[in-house]
C-alpha cells in the first residue's frame, strides 16, 4: 500500500499489487520467526502508512483526483478489507494449532 501512495505523490501511479506474490509471502516469512513479530511488523507497517497519510505532501492533495482515490481506497481497506485479512489469518492459525494437537 505504502508503494502505491508513494507512487501516488510522484503522480507516477503504479495499478499492480504485489503483495500477494508467493515469493514475497515467503520472503517475509521467513524474516520473522514467530506469529507475533509478524503482528508487531503489521502493526508498525499500518502506522507508517497513518503517519504518511497524516504528512501528505501538498503536491498530492492539489491534484484532486490523486487525493480523492487516495482516501476512496484507504477508507474502505481500513473499515472492510483488512478485517477481512485479519479473519483469515485467525482461522490459519486456529486450523494450525487444530492440526497440531490432532498430528
Amino acid at each position: 500500500m505504502q508503494s502505491w501512495m508513494a507512487s501516488l505523490i510522484k503522480d507516477e501511479e503504479i495499478t499492480t499489487f504485489a503483495g500477494n506474490e508467493l515469493s514475497i509471502v515467503t520472503a517475509v516469512a521467513s524474516v520473522y520467526p514467530g506469529v507475533a513479530d509478524l503482528l508487531k511488523e503489521m502493526q508498525r507497517s499500518l502506522d507508517a502508512t497513518v503517519a504518511l497519510i497524516a504528512n501528505l505532501p501538498a503536491k498530492l492533495v492539489s491534484r484532486k483526483g490523486s487525493y480523492i482515490s487516495l482516501g476512496t481506497t484507504m477508507l474502505p481497506l481500513a473499515e472492510h478489507h483488512l478485517p477481512v485479512h485479519f479473519r483469515q489469518i485467525e482461522n490459519t492459525l486456529e486450523a494450525a494449532r487444530q492440526a497440531r494437537t490432532v498430528g
